[in-house]
């Protein structure tokens, strides 16, 4: 059987691969054996065959680490975003809350300082001094619980909270002079009920303990920062360099409001900010490294 050269042509490619029947290569191989054209075609097919194999085996070698980098980027995203989970979800269980004051509250005064027992169940005392204009000091007690906890200690009666009178100029811990010290109050803390008087003289009516205001600070200047940075992002978007390394710089306040958002909402005034901060912190460390390797994620897959 005799062929042409285009119908050769059409396959040299199945000749190469020695997938055509004994019949058709016979006829392949007889005009190949006539014609200089065909023959120097499959070379040129034979040639491009064996350097592809070896590409492709070096592009695969590639690809496979480049999948193995990417499901290793996909586990560590997965461990941050449950890391950021368990970081808020500490910070609401371990975040402080305070009881009213006890019906029966005791306060005794002694030449050591005074004493104030109770039969409530809590994890303990807490205060926060106030100074007041005339040089001395207002001090507000509270106690304390925790959803963590939940009241888990028993004051069963006994003095858990004292004020110590200063009986030198080196005093140490929470110790007060009793020239310096006005009032003792209770404080619910939960920022409409007036504070109750246990000890001293009323310095005003209507006396409360009020909430640090400084994480909402923090909150509205991450909001600026996350802000100003993405709108550079924007403008340097031809610089692709440039704008990736503001919207990576973004994503640090913007995890830090995300972050706040998750564990106080809007609420961002509190009484215990130094026991909430590390956490919220933490929480929102977890939340940008996350944010990072989604980033790199979605701009790998671009490329």
């Amino acid at each position: 059987m005799t062929l042409s050269c285009p119908i050769v042509r059409d396959l040299l490619p199945l000749y190469a691969e020695n997938m055509t029947s004994a019949e058709s290569r016979e006829a392949v191989e007889a005009h190949l054996k006539t014609c200089p054209a065909c023959r120097k075609a499959l070379a040129e097919l034979q040639t491009g065959i064996d350097v592809p194999r070896t590409v492709i085996a070096a592009q695969l070698q590639r690809i496979r680490r480049v999948l193995r980098l990417r499901w290793l980027r996909g586990v560590l995203l997965a461990a941050c975003i449950a890391l950021a989970a368990a970081f808020c979800v500490m910070e609401v269980l371990q975040r402080p809350y305070y009881l009213p004051c006890p019906d029966d509250l005791r306060v005794t005064e002694n030449e050591t300082g005074i004493y104030f027992v109770t039969d409530a169940v809590c994890d303990g005392w807490v205060s926060q001094i106030s100074p007041e204009a005339d040089g001395g000091y207002v001090v507000f007690l509270s106690l304390e619980n925790t959803r963590l906890s939940a009241g888990r200690i028993a004051l069963k009666g006994e003095p858990h909270y004292l004020v110590k009178w200063r009986v030198n100029a080196h005093g140490n811990g929470k110790t007060y002079s009793r020239d310096e010290l006005r009032a003792i109050y209770y404080s619910p803390n939960d920022g409409h009920t007036d504070a109750v008087l246990l000890w001293g003289t009323p310095v005003a009516d209507g006396v409360q303990s009020l909430p640090r205001l400084a994480l909402t600070y923090y909150l509205l200047i991450a909001v600026a920062l996350a802000v100003l940075f993405g709108v550079l992002a924007l403008v340097f978007r031809r610089e692709r360099r440039l704008s990736r390394i503001m919207l990576c710089v973004a994503l640090a306040p913007l995890s830090f409001c995300i972050a706040v958002l998750a564990t106080r909402g809007f609420e961002t005034a509190t009484y215990s900010l130094t026991q909430e901060l590390p956490l919220i912190g933490w929480a929102s460390l977890a939340l940008y490294a996350a944010a990072l390797l989604a980033m790199g994620l979605i701009w790998e897959r671009k490329a």
